[in-house]
Protein backbone atom coordinates (compact mmCIF):
# COMPACT_ATOMS: atom_id res chain seq x y z
CA UNK A 1 0.00 0.00 0.00
CA UNK A 2 2.70 2.30 1.06
CA UNK A 3 4.67 1.63 -2.34
CA UNK A 4 1.11 2.53 -4.57
CA UNK A 5 1.76 5.60 -2.26
CA UNK A 6 4.56 6.95 -3.27
CA UNK A 7 4.50 5.76 -6.66
CA UNK A 8 1.13 8.17 -7.01
CA UNK A 9 3.01 11.13 -5.22
CA UNK A 10 6.31 10.44 -7.17
CA UNK A 11 4.07 10.64 -10.33
CA UNK A 12 2.36 13.96 -9.09
CA UNK A 13 5.44 15.50 -7.55
CA UNK A 14 4.14 15.58 -4.31
CA UNK A 15 5.80 13.33 -2.39
CA UNK A 16 7.53 16.27 0.18
CA UNK A 17 4.23 18.56 -0.06
CA UNK A 18 1.97 15.92 1.12
CA UNK A 19 2.18 15.79 4.95
CA UNK A 20 0.27 13.05 5.75
CA UNK A 21 1.47 10.72 2.20
CA UNK A 22 4.51 11.77 2.08
CA UNK A 23 7.69 11.00 3.56
CA UNK A 24 7.57 11.18 7.48
CA UNK A 25 4.12 11.47 7.21
CA UNK A 26 0.96 11.18 9.32
CA UNK A 27 -0.03 7.90 6.84
CA UNK A 28 3.45 6.26 7.68
CA UNK A 29 2.75 6.72 11.74
CA UNK A 30 -0.83 5.30 11.20
CA UNK A 31 0.48 2.37 9.26
CA UNK A 32 3.33 1.59 11.94
CA UNK A 33 0.96 1.18 14.72
CA UNK A 34 -1.68 -0.42 11.89
CA UNK A 35 1.00 -3.55 11.19
CA UNK A 36 1.94 -3.82 14.81
CA UNK A 37 -1.48 -4.17 15.83
CA UNK A 38 -1.94 -6.84 12.53
CA UNK A 39 0.78 -9.22 13.82
CA UNK A 40 0.12 -9.01 17.72
CA UNK A 41 -3.38 -7.88 18.11
CA UNK A 42 -4.95 -12.24 17.62
CA UNK A 43 -3.59 -12.84 21.33
CA UNK A 44 -3.18 -8.99 22.95
CA UNK A 45 -6.87 -7.88 22.98
CA UNK A 46 -5.86 -4.69 24.83
CA UNK A 47 -4.10 -3.62 21.32
CA UNK A 48 -7.59 -3.25 19.55
CA UNK A 49 -7.92 0.60 19.79
CA UNK A 50 -8.24 2.99 17.55
CA UNK A 51 -6.80 6.22 19.19
CA UNK A 52 -3.50 6.59 17.65
CA UNK A 53 -1.49 8.14 20.34
CA UNK A 54 -3.38 6.01 22.89
CA UNK A 55 -2.00 3.00 20.73
CA UNK A 56 1.56 4.13 20.84
CA UNK A 57 1.15 3.94 24.58
CA UNK A 58 0.01 0.51 24.66
CA UNK A 59 2.50 -0.13 22.35
CA UNK A 60 5.55 0.82 24.43
CA UNK A 61 3.32 -0.72 27.71
CA UNK A 62 3.08 -4.03 25.73
CA UNK A 63 6.79 -3.72 25.12
CA UNK A 64 6.27 -3.69 21.56
CA UNK A 65 8.21 -0.25 21.24
CA UNK A 66 11.06 1.77 22.89
CA UNK A 67 9.89 4.33 25.20
CA UNK A 68 11.99 6.64 22.58
CA UNK A 69 9.98 5.47 19.57
CA UNK A 70 6.72 6.19 21.44
CA UNK A 71 7.58 9.71 22.67
CA UNK A 72 9.15 10.31 18.72
CA UNK A 73 5.90 9.12 17.36
CA UNK A 74 3.43 10.86 19.59
CA UNK A 75 5.09 14.28 19.23
CA UNK A 76 5.59 14.00 15.42
CA UNK A 77 1.69 12.89 14.93
CA UNK A 78 0.69 15.82 17.38
CA UNK A 79 2.86 18.29 15.49
CA UNK A 80 1.59 17.24 11.50
CA UNK A 81 -1.95 16.95 12.59
CA UNK A 82 -1.51 20.62 13.93
CA UNK A 83 -0.14 21.44 10.62
CA UNK A 84 -2.51 20.05 8.64
CA UNK A 85 -5.57 21.63 10.45
CA UNK A 86 -3.74 24.73 10.59
CA UNK A 87 -3.37 24.60 6.26
CA UNK A 88 -7.56 23.10 6.10
CA UNK A 89 -8.58 25.92 8.02
CA UNK A 90 -7.61 28.76 5.85
CA UNK A 91 -8.09 26.62 2.32
CA UNK A 92 -11.32 25.16 3.75
CA UNK A 93 -10.84 21.64 2.17
CA UNK A 94 -9.26 18.51 2.65
CA UNK A 95 -6.31 18.61 2.11
CA UNK A 96 -2.70 17.53 3.35
CA UNK A 97 -0.17 19.72 1.21
CA UNK A 98 2.23 22.55 1.86
CA UNK A 99 1.51 25.74 0.01
CA UNK A 100 4.13 26.32 -2.77
CA UNK A 101 4.48 29.69 -2.89
CA UNK A 102 7.20 31.01 -0.50
CA UNK A 103 4.76 33.37 0.80
CA UNK A 104 2.07 31.11 1.56
CA UNK A 105 5.04 28.80 3.36
CA UNK A 106 5.71 32.42 5.47
CA UNK A 107 1.78 32.49 6.90
CA UNK A 108 1.23 28.87 7.60
CA UNK A 109 4.77 28.83 9.74
CA UNK A 110 3.11 31.98 11.90
CA UNK A 111 0.03 30.16 11.94
CA UNK A 112 1.74 27.43 13.34
CA UNK A 113 3.24 29.88 16.18
CA UNK A 114 6.79 30.14 14.62
CA UNK A 115 8.72 33.47 13.73
CA UNK A 116 9.46 32.44 10.15
CA UNK A 117 9.44 29.43 7.66
CA UNK A 118 13.06 28.66 7.80
CA UNK A 119 12.02 27.70 11.97
CA UNK A 120 9.17 25.83 11.22
CA UNK A 121 11.03 23.92 8.21
CA UNK A 122 13.69 23.05 10.50
CA UNK A 123 10.92 21.47 13.23
CA UNK A 124 9.28 19.83 10.16
CA UNK A 125 11.88 18.22 8.99
CA UNK A 126 13.52 17.18 12.42
CA UNK A 127 9.64 15.02 12.92
CA UNK A 128 9.27 13.72 9.22
CA UNK A 129 12.50 11.92 9.59
CA UNK A 130 12.45 10.46 12.81
CA UNK A 131 9.03 9.10 11.72
CA UNK A 132 10.22 7.77 8.33
CA UNK A 133 13.48 5.99 9.96
CA UNK A 134 11.61 4.55 13.00
CA UNK A 135 9.13 3.41 9.63
CA UNK A 136 11.64 2.10 7.70
CA UNK A 137 13.26 0.20 10.69
CA UNK A 138 10.06 -1.91 10.75
CA UNK A 139 9.55 -2.58 7.16
CA UNK A 140 13.58 -3.02 6.34
CA UNK A 141 13.45 -6.55 4.32
CA UNK A 142 10.33 -5.20 2.56
CA UNK A 143 12.19 -2.58 1.32
CA UNK A 144 15.17 -4.22 1.20
CA UNK A 145 13.63 -6.71 -1.25
CA UNK A 146 12.18 -3.45 -3.57
CA UNK A 147 14.94 -1.09 -3.38
CA UNK A 148 15.74 -1.79 -6.92
CA UNK A 149 12.19 -1.25 -7.94
CA UNK A 150 11.25 2.07 -9.65
CA UNK A 151 8.16 4.47 -9.13
CA UNK A 152 7.57 3.69 -12.90
CA UNK A 153 7.82 -0.09 -12.65
CA UNK A 154 5.47 -0.03 -9.56
CA UNK A 155 3.29 2.02 -11.44
CA UNK A 156 3.40 -0.19 -14.30
CA UNK A 157 2.61 -3.36 -12.52
CA UNK A 158 -0.03 -1.70 -10.10
CA UNK A 159 -3.84 -3.32 -11.42
CA UNK A 160 -5.62 -0.38 -10.78
CA UNK A 161 -3.21 1.72 -13.23
CA UNK A 162 -5.49 3.94 -15.94
CA UNK A 163 -4.41 1.79 -19.13
CA UNK A 164 -3.54 5.31 -21.16
CA UNK A 165 -1.39 6.51 -18.45
CA UNK A 166 1.05 2.99 -18.74
CA UNK A 167 0.56 3.68 -22.31
CA UNK A 168 2.20 7.49 -22.15
CA UNK A 169 4.84 5.98 -19.77
CA UNK A 170 5.82 3.42 -22.18
CA UNK A 171 6.28 5.77 -24.86
CA UNK A 172 7.95 8.24 -22.46
CA UNK A 173 10.33 5.29 -22.23
CA UNK A 174 11.25 4.77 -25.75
CA UNK A 175 8.93 2.43 -26.90
CA UNK A 176 7.46 3.06 -30.49
CA UNK A 177 4.44 1.32 -30.07
CA UNK A 178 3.20 1.20 -26.48
CA UNK A 179 -0.69 -0.05 -27.46
CA UNK A 180 1.42 -3.37 -28.51
CA UNK A 181 3.87 -2.99 -25.40
CA UNK A 182 0.56 -3.10 -23.09
CA UNK A 183 -0.18 -6.07 -24.36
CA UNK A 184 3.00 -8.06 -24.32
CA UNK A 185 3.29 -6.66 -20.58
CA UNK A 186 0.40 -9.24 -19.83
CA UNK A 187 3.17 -11.83 -20.03
CA UNK A 188 4.45 -10.17 -16.59
CA UNK A 189 1.52 -9.05 -14.99
CA UNK A 190 -0.93 -11.75 -14.61
CA UNK A 191 -1.85 -13.07 -18.43
CA UNK A 192 -0.72 -15.53 -20.85
CA UNK A 193 1.09 -18.73 -20.33
CA UNK A 194 2.00 -18.04 -16.77
CA UNK A 195 -1.71 -19.20 -15.67
CA UNK A 196 0.09 -22.40 -15.61
CA UNK A 197 2.65 -21.90 -12.62
CA UNK A 198 2.80 -23.69 -9.56
CA UNK A 199 2.20 -21.45 -6.56
CA UNK A 200 6.03 -21.26 -5.89
CA UNK A 201 6.44 -20.30 -9.79
CA UNK A 202 4.12 -17.55 -9.43
CA UNK A 203 6.01 -16.22 -6.70
CA UNK A 204 9.11 -16.11 -8.53
CA UNK A 205 7.50 -14.26 -11.15
CA UNK A 206 5.66 -12.15 -9.37
CA UNK A 207 9.09 -11.02 -7.59
CA UNK A 208 11.23 -11.51 -11.13
CA UNK A 209 8.21 -9.28 -13.06
CA UNK A 210 9.62 -5.66 -11.77
CA UNK A 211 12.78 -6.94 -12.38
CA UNK A 212 12.94 -7.14 -15.66
CA UNK A 213 10.52 -4.17 -16.45
CA UNK A 214 13.04 -1.78 -14.73
CA UNK A 215 15.58 -3.12 -17.27
CA UNK A 216 13.11 -2.96 -19.99
CA UNK A 217 13.12 0.87 -19.22
CA UNK A 218 16.58 1.22 -19.03
CA UNK A 219 17.43 -0.51 -22.45
CA UNK A 220 18.58 1.65 -25.46
CA UNK A 221 15.90 -0.71 -27.72
CA UNK A 222 13.64 -1.54 -25.75
CA UNK A 223 10.91 -2.31 -28.01
CA UNK A 224 13.35 -5.31 -29.63
CA UNK A 225 14.02 -6.22 -25.61
CA UNK A 226 10.69 -6.45 -24.79
CA UNK A 227 10.09 -8.94 -27.96
CA UNK A 228 12.76 -10.77 -27.57
CA UNK A 229 12.22 -11.80 -23.63
CA UNK A 230 8.19 -11.75 -24.99
CA UNK A 231 9.61 -15.19 -27.37
CA UNK A 232 12.02 -16.33 -24.43
CA UNK A 233 9.11 -16.16 -22.04
CA UNK A 234 7.47 -18.36 -24.11
CA UNK A 235 10.26 -20.86 -25.15
CA UNK A 236 10.52 -22.01 -21.58
CA UNK A 237 6.73 -22.70 -21.29
CA UNK A 238 6.71 -20.72 -17.71
CA UNK A 239 8.95 -23.40 -16.44
CA UNK A 240 8.85 -22.51 -12.30
CA UNK A 241 12.59 -23.42 -11.89
CA UNK A 242 13.96 -20.88 -14.98
CA UNK A 243 12.01 -17.68 -12.86
CA UNK A 244 13.65 -19.28 -9.55
CA UNK A 245 17.22 -19.11 -11.30
CA UNK A 246 16.50 -15.56 -12.84
CA UNK A 247 15.51 -14.31 -8.88
CA UNK A 248 18.56 -15.73 -7.61
CA UNK A 249 20.46 -13.93 -9.68
CA UNK A 250 19.34 -10.86 -10.40
CA UNK A 251 23.16 -9.33 -12.08
CA UNK A 252 21.88 -12.04 -15.03
CA UNK A 253 18.39 -10.17 -15.36
CA UNK A 254 20.66 -7.12 -16.34
CA UNK A 255 22.51 -9.37 -18.45
CA UNK A 256 19.76 -10.76 -20.37
CA UNK A 257 17.68 -7.94 -20.94
CA UNK A 258 20.66 -6.08 -21.99
CA UNK A 259 21.29 -8.98 -24.70
CA UNK A 260 18.28 -8.99 -25.82
CA UNK A 261 18.03 -5.45 -26.50
CA UNK A 262 21.39 -5.18 -28.10
CA UNK A 263 21.65 -8.21 -30.05
CA UNK A 264 19.22 -10.13 -32.42
CA UNK A 265 21.42 -12.60 -33.46
CA UNK A 266 22.59 -13.46 -29.73
CA UNK A 267 19.19 -13.40 -28.73
CA UNK A 268 18.07 -15.79 -31.12
CA UNK A 269 20.76 -18.55 -30.31
CA UNK A 270 19.46 -18.22 -26.64
CA UNK A 271 15.39 -18.26 -27.35
CA UNK A 272 15.96 -21.32 -29.42
CA UNK A 273 18.27 -22.76 -26.31
CA UNK A 274 16.83 -21.25 -23.12
CA UNK A 275 18.55 -24.43 -21.23
CA UNK A 276 21.81 -22.45 -21.82
CA UNK A 277 20.57 -20.18 -19.22
CA UNK A 278 21.92 -22.78 -16.67
CA UNK A 279 25.00 -22.90 -18.35
CA UNK A 280 25.70 -19.19 -18.18
CA UNK A 281 24.97 -18.82 -14.19
CA UNK A 282 27.12 -21.80 -13.88
CA UNK A 283 30.34 -22.60 -14.74
CA UNK A 284 30.59 -20.48 -18.44
CA UNK A 285 29.30 -17.51 -17.20
CA UNK A 286 31.95 -17.46 -13.97
CA UNK A 287 35.46 -17.17 -16.03
CA UNK A 288 35.50 -14.26 -18.34
CA UNK A 289 38.17 -14.94 -20.69
CA UNK A 290 39.79 -18.14 -21.55
CA UNK A 291 42.70 -18.95 -23.68
CA UNK A 292 42.95 -21.04 -26.32
CA UNK A 293 44.65 -23.71 -24.58
CA UNK A 294 41.54 -23.56 -22.18
CA UNK A 295 39.37 -23.27 -24.76
CA UNK A 296 40.49 -26.38 -26.34
CA UNK A 297 40.80 -28.48 -23.69
CA UNK A 298 37.34 -27.15 -22.37
CA UNK A 299 35.74 -28.81 -25.99
CA UNK A 300 37.75 -31.82 -26.05
CA UNK A 301 35.84 -32.56 -22.35
CA UNK A 302 32.38 -31.83 -24.17
CA UNK A 303 33.24 -34.09 -27.15
CA UNK A 304 34.44 -36.85 -24.92
CA UNK A 305 30.47 -37.19 -24.06
CA UNK A 306 29.30 -37.70 -27.06
CA UNK A 307 28.13 -41.42 -28.20
CA UNK A 308 28.75 -41.21 -31.98
CA UNK A 309 29.09 -38.65 -34.83
CA UNK A 310 25.45 -37.53 -34.61
CA UNK A 311 26.36 -36.37 -31.22
CA UNK A 312 29.28 -35.38 -31.68
CA UNK A 313 27.34 -32.25 -34.35
CA UNK A 314 25.29 -31.37 -31.98
CA UNK A 315 28.27 -30.85 -28.82
CA UNK A 316 30.09 -28.97 -31.07
CA UNK A 317 27.67 -26.71 -31.53
CA UNK A 318 26.61 -26.37 -27.74
CA UNK A 319 29.77 -25.61 -27.16
CA UNK A 320 30.21 -22.79 -29.66
CA UNK A 321 26.54 -21.31 -28.43
CA UNK A 322 27.58 -21.47 -24.56
CA UNK A 323 31.21 -19.70 -25.46
CA UNK A 324 29.86 -17.37 -27.70
CA UNK A 325 27.23 -16.24 -25.19
CA UNK A 326 29.77 -16.20 -22.54
CA UNK A 327 31.49 -13.64 -24.10
CA UNK A 328 28.71 -11.82 -25.44
CA UNK A 329 27.82 -11.39 -22.07
CA UNK A 330 31.16 -10.30 -20.31
CA UNK A 331 31.21 -8.15 -23.41
CA UNK A 332 28.29 -6.35 -22.66
CA UNK A 333 29.03 -6.62 -18.90
CA UNK A 334 31.62 -3.84 -19.49
CA UNK A 335 34.36 -6.63 -17.96
CA UNK A 336 36.58 -7.17 -20.58
CA UNK A 337 38.94 -4.95 -22.41
CA UNK A 338 38.93 -3.38 -25.27
CA UNK A 339 40.05 -6.12 -28.29
CA UNK A 340 39.25 -8.71 -25.58
CA UNK A 341 36.61 -10.29 -27.15
CA UNK A 342 37.29 -10.27 -30.62
CA UNK A 343 39.86 -12.09 -29.59
CA UNK A 344 37.83 -14.60 -27.59
CA UNK A 345 35.47 -15.42 -30.51
CA UNK A 346 38.83 -15.31 -32.73
CA UNK A 347 40.54 -18.25 -30.40
CA UNK A 348 36.95 -20.14 -30.21
CA UNK A 349 36.79 -20.24 -33.87
CA UNK A 350 40.16 -22.02 -34.27
CA UNK A 351 39.26 -24.73 -31.72
CA UNK A 352 35.69 -25.52 -33.30
CA UNK A 353 38.25 -25.41 -36.60
CA UNK A 354 40.76 -27.49 -35.35
CA UNK A 355 37.85 -29.94 -34.31
CA UNK A 356 36.16 -30.10 -37.50
CA UNK A 357 39.70 -31.38 -38.82
CA UNK A 358 39.76 -33.73 -36.30
CA UNK A 359 36.47 -35.54 -36.90
CA UNK A 360 36.86 -34.97 -40.80
CA UNK A 361 39.97 -36.88 -40.78
CA UNK A 362 38.24 -39.74 -38.51
CA UNK A 363 35.30 -40.17 -40.95
CA UNK A 364 37.41 -40.43 -43.89
CA UNK A 365 39.23 -43.06 -42.53
CA UNK A 366 38.21 -46.24 -42.68
CA UNK A 367 36.85 -45.56 -46.70
CA UNK A 368 40.14 -43.63 -47.90
CA UNK A 369 42.53 -44.37 -45.44
CA UNK A 370 45.24 -41.02 -44.92
CA UNK A 371 47.29 -39.53 -47.56
CA UNK A 372 51.15 -39.81 -48.21
CA UNK A 373 53.88 -38.17 -49.82
CA UNK A 374 58.09 -39.07 -50.70
CA UNK A 375 59.64 -37.67 -47.76
CA UNK A 376 63.02 -35.21 -48.39
CA UNK A 377 64.77 -39.03 -47.72
CA UNK A 378 62.69 -40.59 -50.27
CA UNK A 379 60.71 -42.41 -47.64
CA UNK A 380 57.09 -41.86 -47.47
CA UNK A 381 55.23 -40.17 -44.72
CA UNK A 382 51.41 -39.04 -44.31
CA UNK A 383 51.26 -35.55 -46.09
CA UNK A 384 50.69 -32.99 -44.12
CA UNK A 385 47.62 -30.37 -44.11
CA UNK A 386 46.63 -26.84 -42.67
CA UNK A 387 44.41 -24.12 -42.50
CA UNK A 388 44.81 -20.42 -43.07
CA UNK A 389 42.72 -17.75 -41.52
CA UNK A 390 42.08 -14.61 -43.13
CA UNK A 391 40.45 -11.32 -43.03
CA UNK A 392 38.83 -11.19 -39.19
CA UNK A 393 39.69 -14.36 -38.21
CA UNK A 394 43.27 -14.40 -39.40
CA UNK A 395 43.80 -11.22 -37.49
CA UNK A 396 41.99 -12.55 -34.36
CA UNK A 397 39.81 -9.37 -34.89
CA UNK A 398 36.19 -12.06 -35.29
CA UNK A 399 32.95 -10.23 -34.46
CA UNK A 400 29.91 -11.70 -33.47
CA UNK A 401 28.48 -11.54 -37.36
CA UNK A 402 31.69 -12.58 -39.06
CA UNK A 403 32.12 -15.81 -41.24
CA UNK A 404 35.27 -17.95 -41.27
CA UNK A 405 37.59 -16.55 -44.42
CA UNK A 406 39.65 -19.98 -44.61
CA UNK A 407 41.98 -21.40 -47.09
CA UNK A 408 42.90 -25.26 -47.15
CA UNK A 409 46.47 -25.97 -47.78
CA UNK A 410 48.46 -29.32 -48.35
CA UNK A 411 52.45 -30.02 -48.51
CA UNK A 412 52.96 -32.29 -51.53
CA UNK A 413 50.98 -34.52 -54.08
CA UNK A 414 50.87 -38.10 -53.53
CA UNK A 415 48.21 -40.85 -52.50
CA UNK A 416 46.35 -42.44 -49.96
CA UNK A 417 47.11 -45.81 -48.25
CA UNK A 418 44.93 -47.70 -45.67
CA UNK A 419 45.39 -47.09 -41.73
CA UNK A 420 42.73 -48.76 -40.41
CA UNK A 421 41.69 -53.03 -40.31
CA UNK A 422 39.27 -52.08 -42.95
CA UNK A 423 37.54 -54.33 -45.75
CA UNK A 424 39.69 -54.06 -49.09
CA UNK A 425 36.63 -54.02 -51.02
CA UNK A 426 35.35 -50.72 -49.05
CA UNK A 427 38.72 -48.88 -48.85
CA UNK A 428 39.34 -46.57 -52.26
CA UNK A 429 42.54 -44.97 -53.10
CA UNK A 430 42.64 -41.25 -54.03
CA UNK A 431 45.15 -38.95 -55.54
CA UNK A 432 46.00 -36.44 -52.34
CA UNK A 433 44.48 -33.18 -54.19
CA UNK A 434 41.07 -35.92 -54.10
CA UNK A 435 41.60 -36.73 -50.25
CA UNK A 436 41.99 -33.39 -49.33
CA UNK A 437 39.23 -31.98 -51.47
CA UNK A 438 36.93 -34.13 -49.73
CA UNK A 439 38.56 -33.61 -46.31
CA UNK A 440 37.67 -29.78 -47.08
CA UNK A 441 34.52 -30.14 -47.73
CA UNK A 442 33.75 -32.90 -45.04
CA UNK A 443 35.33 -29.56 -42.33
CA UNK A 444 32.99 -27.25 -44.40
CA UNK A 445 30.42 -29.43 -43.86
CA UNK A 446 30.68 -30.19 -40.11
CA UNK A 447 30.73 -26.65 -39.50
CA UNK A 448 27.61 -25.58 -41.52
CA UNK A 449 25.03 -27.88 -41.65
CA UNK A 450 22.02 -26.66 -39.69
CA UNK A 451 21.09 -29.20 -37.23
CA UNK A 452 19.20 -28.91 -34.04
CA UNK A 453 21.31 -26.99 -31.92
CA UNK A 454 21.90 -24.54 -35.30
CA UNK A 455 25.28 -24.36 -37.10
CA UNK A 456 28.67 -23.33 -35.96
CA UNK A 457 30.05 -20.76 -38.28
CA UNK A 458 29.60 -19.96 -41.82
CA UNK A 459 32.51 -20.68 -44.32
CA UNK A 460 34.02 -18.36 -47.04
CA UNK A 461 37.05 -19.77 -49.13
CA UNK A 462 36.91 -17.16 -52.01
CA UNK A 463 40.37 -15.51 -50.98
CA UNK A 464 42.05 -19.20 -52.21
CA UNK A 465 44.17 -19.01 -55.23
CA UNK A 466 41.95 -18.46 -58.35
CA UNK A 467 38.76 -17.62 -56.25
CA UNK A 468 35.43 -19.83 -56.74
CA UNK A 469 37.14 -20.94 -60.18
CA UNK A 470 39.84 -22.22 -58.20
CA UNK A 471 40.02 -25.83 -56.60
CA UNK A 472 39.05 -26.04 -53.11
CA UNK A 473 41.96 -27.27 -51.75
CA UNK A 474 45.47 -25.93 -53.08
CA UNK A 475 49.16 -27.50 -52.58
CA UNK A 476 51.79 -25.42 -51.12
CA UNK A 477 53.80 -25.60 -54.79
CA UNK A 478 50.51 -24.69 -56.40
CA UNK A 479 49.65 -21.84 -53.49
CA UNK A 480 53.24 -19.89 -54.30
CA UNK A 481 53.36 -19.66 -57.85
CA UNK A 482 50.26 -18.46 -58.13
CA UNK A 483 50.88 -15.70 -55.56
CA UNK A 484 54.41 -15.08 -57.67
CA UNK A 485 52.77 -15.54 -60.68
CA UNK A 486 49.32 -14.57 -61.10
CA UNK A 487 48.02 -12.68 -57.45
CA UNK A 488 46.59 -9.12 -57.53
CA UNK A 489 47.50 -6.45 -54.90
CA UNK A 490 44.37 -7.19 -53.09
CA UNK A 491 45.22 -10.74 -52.82
CA UNK A 492 48.74 -9.65 -51.50
CA UNK A 493 47.01 -7.06 -49.60
CA UNK A 494 44.85 -9.96 -47.66
CA UNK A 495 47.62 -11.70 -47.19
CA UNK A 496 49.00 -9.63 -44.06
CA UNK A 497 45.96 -10.86 -42.01
CA UNK A 498 46.91 -14.41 -43.16
CA UNK A 499 47.69 -16.61 -39.61
CA UNK A 500 48.10 -20.49 -39.68
CA UNK A 501 45.63 -21.71 -37.34
CA UNK A 502 45.33 -25.64 -37.83
CA UNK A 503 47.09 -28.15 -38.69
CA UNK A 504 50.36 -30.23 -38.41
CA UNK A 505 52.71 -27.66 -36.14
CA UNK A 506 56.08 -28.45 -38.48
CA UNK A 507 54.08 -27.56 -41.31
CA UNK A 508 52.41 -24.68 -39.09
CA UNK A 509 55.68 -23.02 -38.77
CA UNK A 510 56.57 -23.70 -42.77
CA UNK A 511 53.68 -22.36 -43.29
CA UNK A 512 53.40 -19.07 -41.36
CA UNK A 513 57.16 -18.39 -42.78
CA UNK A 514 55.95 -18.95 -46.25
CA UNK A 515 52.46 -16.31 -45.84
CA UNK A 516 54.86 -13.66 -44.14
CA UNK A 517 57.57 -14.07 -46.92
CA UNK A 518 54.80 -14.27 -49.80
CA UNK A 519 53.03 -10.58 -47.76
CA UNK A 520 56.24 -8.33 -47.02
CA UNK A 521 59.56 -9.70 -48.16
CA UNK A 522 58.95 -9.67 -51.83
CA UNK A 523 59.74 -6.45 -54.22
CA UNK A 524 56.90 -3.77 -54.10
CA UNK A 525 55.18 -3.34 -57.90
CA UNK A 526 55.03 0.24 -58.67
CA UNK A 527 51.05 -0.03 -59.46
CA UNK A 528 50.88 -1.43 -55.49
CA UNK A 529 50.11 1.98 -53.43
CA UNK A 530 47.65 3.02 -56.36
CA UNK A 531 45.65 -0.43 -56.78
CA UNK A 532 45.66 -0.38 -52.84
Amino acid sequence: MKQKINTSLRRKEEGERNLKLGRGGIREIEFFIQTLQLVNGGTRPQLRQRNSLKMLQILQTEKLITAEDQQSLSRAYQFLRMVEHRIQVVQEQQTHSLPQDQHGLELLARRCGFSGYEEFRSQLEEHRQQVNSIFEDLFHSADEEQQEISPEVNFIFDSESDPDQVKDLLEEKGFTNPDAAYDSLLLLRGGGPQKRLTRRGRRCLERLAPLLMGELLSSPNPDQALNNLENFLRAIRASSPFFSLLVENPDIVKLLIALFGSSQLLSRIFIQRPELLDTMVSRSYAVATKDRQQLSADLAAQMALAEDYEFQLDGLRRFRNEEFLRVALHDLDGRMPQGEGAKQLSWLAEVCLEQAWQMSRQELAARFGAPFSAGEDGETQETAFAIIAMGKLGGLELNYHSDLDIIFIYAEEGETRPILTTDSKRFRSLSNSEYFAKLAQRIITILTLVTREGAVYKIDTRLRPSGNQGPLVTSLAAFQRYHHESAQPWERQAMTKARVVCGAAEFIDQLQRITSQLAFMRPVPVNLQGEI
